[in-house]
């Protein structure tokens, strides 16, 4: 995940048969909000996961590289090494 100065995380890498690979996100891509509230950095990004629970199905709304948006509806998973 990376920085965009305040406009979205960026999705750095997707790992086949995750929940974002599996709901269609690409690398590239910037997530904007995830259930409602925007993740403008990593650490609201960060702020807005810890407050949701693994199985957990929720929007997340993402900005892909040719200026369009998309809504995905992921299954969240636990974090590595939780």
């Amino acid at each position: 995940m990376g920085e965009t100065n305040g406009h979205g995380v960026i999705v750095d890498t997707v790992t086949p048969g995750e929940a974002a690979a599996s709901a269609g996100m690409r690398a590239g891509d910037v997530i904007a909000s995830v259930d409602g509230a925007p993740t403008a950095t990593t650490g609201e990004l960060s702020a807005v996961l810890a407050e949701l629970k693994p199985g957990q199905k929720v929007p997340i709304v993402v900005k892909h590289q040719n200026g369009a948006n998309s809504t995905f509806h992921v299954t969240l998973g636990t974090y590595p090494g939780s």
